[in-house]
């Protein structure tokens, strides 16, 4: 995998060339190799593959010359944006992209709420370019109503880089700052256990169709007893898959398989998103459907259809 990525930077040489092109690739100069890799490459890079390319370099040496054309989000390397001019046509777009960059630093998700007020400061044909260049960071999730960072954290590189890591988060504080749009709250303004998917119009919603690509969003109200009835039929599954379960586990359990039930066309994805919204917007009546079907030991729950009950 990795020849086959060295091989498509250095197309147009010959097949005798091509085989040796990752030889090709480290015998540049360090500074050119890490720019044609950024440039070239994807947008994230673990940094265990970067330094694949300069094994003659130390680390303190190639992270001083990585610093000059990329930055750390989650632990991963992306390219600075003021490299990627010829891609980035306005300085608007550049603007969305580290704002965008310095939410993504501080969490895994974003919400479709904060970039919709983001891309007020851009007109049409900049708002259509977001999309392609959200989709080089994260993945859409219209069940959640949010982009989720493509990659999981490198842990590694923060731990045994803390000093670069303190270094990169704070150079995203004072970005986030300077380009936050005026109106968007931070994750610690919103009230806590609120929906972030949720309205506060009186407004009937829009149903809840079979659509895999919904963007409807839930109106706060009381759980149905048809929403009841599915998360304990889902919470059977979860209690399947791990017998014993914090309230945490039993919260992402009831995500995961509403994320899988979406993406299932046979299934009923309309139910499936009331249920994983239901995990933030309705925790209470969660926690009494919960007590319901399991029983609550020192705040671990055991199913009371499991032979581990008591």
């Amino acid at each position: 995998m990795i020849e086959a990525y060295i091989n498509s930077l250095c197309r147009g040489e010959s097949s005798r060339k091509e085989a040796s092109s990752k030889r090709v690739l480290t015998s540049l100069p360090l500074e050119e190799r890490v720019k044609k890799l950024f440039l070239q490459g994807p947008w994230l890079f673990r940094y265990s593959l970067l330094k694949h390319y300069a094994p003659e370099v130390s680390d303190e040496r190639f992270l001083t010359v990585l610093q000059q054309y990329a930055c750390l989000v989650q632990g991963l390397w992306t390219p600075k944006t003021k490299i990627l001019k010829l891609e980035l046509v306005t300085p608007k777009l550049a603007a969305f992209r580290d704002y965008v960059l310095a939410l993504f630093n501080k969490g895994l998700t974003i919400k479709f709420s904060d970039v919709k007020a983001t891309e007020s400061m851009l007109d049409e044909k900049e708002r259509i370019a977001t999309k392609s260049m959200l989709a080089k960071l994260a993945k859409e999730r219209p069940l959640f109503c949010d982009w989720k960072f493509k990659e999981p954290t490198d842990v590694s590189f923060l731990k045994s880089f803390p000093e670069i890591a303190n270094e990169q988060a704070s150079l995203w504080q004072e970005v986030e700052k300077k380009l936050k749009p005026q109106g968007i709250k931070s994750k610690a303004d919103n009230v806590a256990g609120e929906n972030p998917c949720a309205t506060s119009k009186p407004e009937v919603p829009t149903p809840l169709g079979s659509s895999r690509n919904t963007t409807s969003c839930l109106v706060r109200q009381e759980m149905s007893e048809d929403v009841k009835s599915a998360i304990s039929k889902a919470l059977e599954k979860v209690f399947r898959t791990h017998k014993v379960c914090s309230y945490e586990t039993i919260c992402q359990g009831l995500r995961d398989l509403a994320v899988s039930t979406s993406n299932n066309p046979k299934a009923d994805s309309g139910m499936a998103q009331q249920v994983a919204l239901a995990v933030d917007a309705h925790k209470e009546e969660l926690k009494q459907v919960i007590t319901s079907v399991a029983v609550d030991i020192d705040g671990s729950f055991v199913s009371k259809s499991s032979p581990d009950h008591p």
